[in-house]
């Protein structure tokens, strides 16, 4: 079997809660001799999320830091790791190593605005979370300020009540 077609099934064995089957046919993928490195980068992000559903945060990690470390991979998929990979570590109470990850996310170059402006917004939950009001503001100012660029009235209206929540002016 060709590993799209692995990477595809896995998917639907994901999305369908057979976590079982979706890491199985994650890590054909992974083991097989001459996988396109793409499909090899889809499925580690993808076998991450699976350890993350079940619950296994450490092993997401793992899985999402060798797509990091990968060559010559889209950048859409680097940028998918690091968000994944801070939700890991924000759920092993790490919000440090959570804000490193969006840190990275955001300063990656050609990474989907959507992928940055999800990233500002996490990382203002998690400041707010923290009690910094302050730096809060400051990168949910940026999702607004990116969300009127991109034309996005939905997400707009989303931060503009976290901001009005925190307190925050808008300019």
């Amino acid at each position: 079997m060709f590993a799209s077609a692995l990477t595809l099934r896995g998917e639907t064995h994901y999305h369908s809660g057979d976590y079982y089957s979706a890491s199985e046919d994650y890590t054909r993928v992974i083991e097989m001799e001459g996988a396109p490195v793409l499909q090899v980068a889809m499925a580690y992000v993808n076998r991450g999320s699976v350890h993350g559903s079940l619950g296994d945060q450490k092993a997401a990690i793992e899985h999402f830091t060798r797509v990091i470390e990968m060559k010559r991979i889209p950048v859409i998929l680097v940028a998918k790791a690091y968000f994944n990979r801070s939700y890991s570590h924000g759920l092993l109470g790490d919000s440090q190593a959570a804000i490193a990850d969006l840190t990275q996310l955001i300063g990656l170059e050609d990474a989907p605005v959507d992928q940055v402006s999800e990233a500002y917004y996490r990382r203002g939950s998690i400041q707010a979370a923290m009690g910094r009001r302050e730096e809060a503001c400051h990168y949910l100012k940026s999702v607004r300020k990116i969300s009127i660029q991109t034309g996005n009235d939905h997400v707009k209206r989303i931060v503009e009540h976290e901001l009005e929540r925190l307190g925050c002016e808008c300019e």
